[in-house]
């Protein structure tokens, strides 16, 4: 049987704080969004440079601890961007990195 699965639990101020941090936008708008086992917000943070919408998806601990498979859906959705399929792509954070792991 595959380990516990914990699903996250962030307020949208949290949410704020790590956008902030991760990603050096200053956010007007958090939405929880639906999801199953992680934990998934609309987030608008519109002014300053990269300002715009966006989805921040906060995984749940058992998936967290697989860094390979997230790694490999994150670079396979970019390949699918890059050659004009339209899928969901990984904003990098301001030191460059397309995924952060948090301890929450």
């Amino acid at each position: 049987m595959a380990g516990r699965v914990s699903k996250p639990h962030l307020s949208e101020d949290q949410v704020s704080q790590v956008v902030q941090r991760l990603y050096g936008l200053e956010v007007s708008t958090v939405r929880p969004l639906p999801s199953y086992d992680d934990q998934n917000f609309y987030v608008d943070a519109p002014n300053g440079s990269g300002g715009g919408e966006y989805l921040l998806k906060v995984l749940n601990s058992a998936d967290s601890q697989n860094i390979n498979l997230v790694d490999v859906q994150t670079k396979a959705m970019l390949f699918l961007f890059q050659h004009g399929i339209p899928a969901q792509t990984a904003v990098p954070t301001t030191a460059g990195d397309l995924m952060a792991l948090e301890e929450i």
